[in-house]
């Protein structure tokens, strides 16, 4: 399985020795303090021989719980770093808990982050981490999918992470982590299928130089809070920014405080995600070095209403201070009447809309589940 996942160039996290929630029967603490550190050492070392020839493991240490006796976890890490050096090893503790916040820098093997979260801490938890080191991390679980969340909260969660500063994020589902005789036909829920949407857009853009917008001064208005946040991110070199949210509201983006992003961005990109045709913003063309830096975008701002669905992706192209005359693209496409497709970019077919937009069929956007 593993060599499968490495030719599909897929990343295997591999728990050595689950620890189990809160210590229990569900995983091997409490056989771990039996065995002893001599014999966990050695199965540590049998482990990495096992799998020294793959080169796509992440090594997750601990396992739903923050164990009071660290020495038993540790002598497992000694055994596979005694065999090799080279793989990734991270920690998953107990809920609301980041693996180098709960362990500290004085584990030398540990060299990736995660946090742990619910539905309702991903933004929160995502600050404390990314302000407390450069060590990367990523959302390692939340709320599962059909268990304590919704496909609308799964998808949530995953942008809340990745707009925050998150690496990467993983979700969950209830058939699936208990492996029940459902578990294949809950493969492609909502939550899941919408999952490859985030990673489209995302690889479209140079997303690791984004600089999450915690303190507000990008995304002043709208932003909400808990479950509700819309995350905002922007480039450090203010050549794009997104801003990601699930339900209908008022927006409002300010870029008076900062010239970087004033020289680089006239408008606003939205993430595609799953979007509701009542939740359209759709930025109005601004001249790069316009004084008037604040753009606010409403439920009115939108295009077409009812049950079509319609998301939108409004995407500045190219906006340098010495451009006589920006231009845009938006894409649509509808549950209903099929993928996307261009429409007439004629003056007043559109509201909202000039001669300076044009139509454009957007194939990522093909066979979206919409809410």
């Amino acid at each position: 399985m593993i060599s499968k996942a490495r030719e599909k160039g897929m990343l295997v996290m591999l728990t050595p020795a689950y620890l189990g929630f809160d210590g229990g029967d569900q995983g091997w603490y409490q056989a771990m303090g039996t065995a002893g550190h001599a014999k966990l050492e050695a199965y540590g070392q049998y482990v990495a021989t096992r799998f020294q020839q793959y080169d796509n493991i992440m090594w997750v240490h601990g396992g739903d719980y923050n164990p009071p006796d660290k020495d038993r976890m540790r002598a497992v890490v000694d055994g596979i770093r005694a065999i090799e050096t080279t793989s990734l090893h991270t920690f998953h503790g107990s809920r609301g808990t980041a693996a180098l916040q709960w362990l500290g820098t004085s584990e030398a093997w540990l060299n990736v982050n995660n946090i742990y979260t619910d539905k309702n801490t991903v933004v929160a938890e995502a600050q404390g981490e990314y302000e407390r080191a450069t060590m990367p991390f990523f959302l390692i679980e939340d709320s599962y999918e059909n268990e304590s969340a919704n496909g609308t909260e799964t998808r949530q969660q995953a942008w809340q992470a990745v707009l925050s500063g998150a690496a990467g994020q993983l979700r969950g589902e209830a058939a699936i982590w208990r492996f029940n005789s459902s578990w294949k036909s809950s493969l492609n829920t909502e939550g899941a299928s919408t999952m490859i949407y985030l990673r489209n857009l995302l690889e479209s853009y140079e997303w690791w130089t984004l600089v999450p917008d915690f303190n507000n001064n990008f995304l002043t208005a709208g932003y909400g809070s808990g479950a509700l946040r819309a995350p905002a991110s922007a480039a450090a070199d203010g050549s794009f920014a997104l801003v990601y949210t699930r339900d209908v509201r008022d927006l409002t983006v300010d870029r008076a405080d900062s010239p970087v992003i004033l020289s680089g961005l006239a408008g606003m990109i939205r993430p595609t995600g799953i979007l509701d045709s009542r939740e359209f913003a759709v930025p109005q063309h601004r001249q790069p070095g316009i004084q008037a830096n604040r753009q606010q975008f409403t439920e009115q701002d939108r295009l077409g209403t009812g049950a079509g669905h319609q998301p939108l992706r409004a995407e500045h192209q190219a906006c340098l201070p010495t451009s006589s005359r920006p231009t845009w693209s938006w894409s649509t496409a509808s549950a209903r009447t099929g993928p996307g497709r261009t429409q007439n970019c004629s003056p007043g077919i559109l509201p909202s809309l000039s001669n300076t937009w044009c139509g454009k069929a957007d194939p990522s956007l093909r066979a979206m589940r919409l809410s």
